[in-house]
């Protein structure tokens, strides 16, 4: 395993665990707070104390304390869950209107009077952020050996 992999949490839940405890100062509430059980919150504390090798939260009657390197990593940790956050916020449905691709089109001489210009047509009534270019095939044996040769002929 890459020794940097092996740094980080397994799991980005684990941070929010982290942040709730450090914020409600209480597992209890923090396993309420995130829907999670108290063993399976209490499990993944765990996790997190060996893989960062410190206790990160002394319980006492004032309820779960953070220690100087929980105090350290909050900020850090803050910070992490923000960038993924705003990740999962940016993710938009994929719109092919707005997509913008390129093609290149193979085609006969023919094609280039007849077809292309109304492909292009098309593509420009639609607005859509598409660009296109032609490349000239004399004949199935030029087609193999053409730049093009990586576009699949059309079906007949």
């Amino acid at each position: 395993m890459d020794p940097e992999l092996g740094a980080l949490p397994r799991d980005a839940r684990m941070l929010v665990l982290f942040d709730e405890v450090y914020r409600t100062q209480s597992m209890t509430r923090a396993a309420e707070r995130l829907d999670l059980s108290q063993p399976t919150a209490s499990i993944w504390l765990g996790k997190l104390r060996r893989q960062w090798h410190d206790p990160l939260f002394v319980r006492t009657s004032a309820g779960m304390q953070p220690i100087p390197r929980a105090d350290a990593l909050i900020g850090p940790a803050r910070e992490a869950l923000a960038l993924l956050r705003g990740l999962s916020a940016g993710a938009q449905a994929f719109d092919p209107a707005s997509a913008p691709r390129s093609f290149q089109i193979c085609m006969t001489d023919a094609s280039h009077i007849t077809l292309f210009p109304r492909l292009l047509a098309h593509v420009r009534a639609d607005r859509a952020a598409i660009g296109a270019g032609a490349g000239r095939v004399a004949s199935r044996e030029h087609f193999a050996t053409a730049r093009c040769a990586r576009i699949r002929t059309a079906p007949r």
